[in-house]
């Protein structure tokens, strides 16, 4: 009975990647990104998952290794191959690693640095959860390599005093779930790779976003504060996107790691996912992110659940109240980093508030009618700003802005 308890707090953690640690992407082969993939199974779910990966052997590969780059460019394949992959319960979180973004003198050139780097920041997001987990690698370097890296974990990295994680490396042609990994981080490859990209890449996308816990872009972006080209002053897009993403980055990298301050982090990872979403999303659509799905982030995070009222109030009024334009609109939220962007936003705004001044003006005439102008419902000084803004809203209706003026002289 003890055994059984403890399960229910402990997720089998499977992890694979795609692409080349290489840094000179310029190299005949070399790939622009490098993402790692981490299936995550609940332990009572492991014998369905593994037996559901041996029938896609069996069925897609002929009882040998699934492997996403035994199937390549067939997209056809691929697609039939994600649809049976849709039917195992699991989820994925991934890491997407910009390989262009990445100094090359920096000691991420380095492969035992760069799988470091990239393995705990992966193991740090899912570990986010506080419960205990099983991390099985697939095999990379030789025994002597992969000694390092667990060397490593265990000195250097614990979530916390009440995390439980551990690591090992497994033979990914005996863990059917390594496979599973193999085939989503190389399957998200051709939704994200620029030279990879297909017209199934937004197929591929949609197939794979169902499973999805959480994705990270890593380095962040960082808007380049130089305006280029001579043949413009100055470019409104690109000061925006400037001063939106730097903010956002800032905001990020200070309150993250909070310790004291879990809204702080809620508020750091929902901005943190607008990011991403922002960088690597190439459908518009997708470029806003529903309330519901934020938060679900946040939950499959390890943070508290919260109704959308409490999210409006706890992430999304703070941020924006910390200058940070989120373009909310009927299609969700998005990192406005755009003047089309600022646009989108203004006019959701002018949706709500004008019929509101519209209804509270209706209702303030009402009153003043009824009572012969005795009580006026904003009249009192606890309502001097909203006074002004009625007053000025009715003025302007009266005489708009633009011939204001002509009004005047007459």
């Amino acid at each position: 009975m003890q055994n059984e308890k403890s399960q229910e707090f402990k997720l089998n953690v499977f992890v694979d990647e795609s692409g080349q640690h290489d840094l000179e992407i310029e190299k005949e082969g070399a790939s622009n990104l490098f993402i790692c993939a981490a299936v995550i199974v609940d332990p009572y779910q492991m014998p369905e998952a593994d037996a559901a990966m041996r029938e896609i052997s069996q069925k897609h590969f002929s009882g040998a290794e699934v492997k996403s780059s035994g199937v390549g460019s067939k997209h056809i394949r691929r697609s039939r191959i994600l649809d049976d992959i849709l039917k195992i319960d699991f989820g994925y979180y991934a890491i997407i690693i910009d390989k262009a973004r990445i100094d090359r003198d920096s000691g991420l050139q380095y492969m035992p640095s760069f799988y470091k780097f990239l393995n705990r920041m992966l193991y740090q997001r899912i570990s986010r959860s506080r419960v205990r987990m099983d991390i099985l690698a697939d095999e990379i370097r030789g025994k002597k390599f992969m000694d390092s890296i667990e060397s490593y974990f265990a000195e250097y990295w614990l979530p916390d005093l009440f995390t439980v994680v551990s690591f090992s490396f497994g033979k990914s042609h005996q863990e059917p779930l390594i496979q599973l990994a193999d085939f989503v981080a190389g399957s998200l490859s051709y939704c994200f790779d620029p030279d990879k990209r297909c017209e199934h890449s937004d197929k591929f996308r949609e197939l794979l976003r169902a499973k999805e816990i959480g994705m990270n872009g890593w380095p962040p972006i960082r808007a380049s504060r130089e305006l280029e080209g001579s043949e413009v002053e100055y470019d409104i897009d690109r000061m925006i996107s400037t001063s939106s993403i730097n903010k956002a980055n800032e905001f990020i990298k200070q309150f993250e790691e909070d310790p004291n301050n879990p809204d702080r982090r809620m508020q750091a990872a929902v901005l943190g996912h607008l990011l991403f979403v922002r960088q690597y999303e190439t459908s518009v659509r997708h470029q806003f992110v529903y309330a519901e799905e934020l938060i679900n982030h946040l939950a499959d995070l390890g943070f508290p659940a919260l109704n959308k009222e409490q999210f409006r109030a706890k992430i999304i009024g703070p941020l924006r109240d910390e200058e940070i334009v989120l373009a909310g609109t009927w299609d969700g939220y998005k990192l406005a980093a755009s003047s089309v962007d600022m646009i989108d936003y203004v006019k959701h705004v002018e949706s709500i508030v004008i019929p509101m001044l519209k209804r509270l003006r209706k209702a303030q005439t009402t009153v003043k009618m009824a009572t012969a102008n005795r009580h006026d419902i904003i009249g009192s000084p606890e309502f001097g700003d909203l006074k002004s803004i009625i007053d000025a809203y009715v003025d302007n209706e009266i005489c708009p802005t633009a011939y204001r003026v002509e009004c005047a002289e007459e």
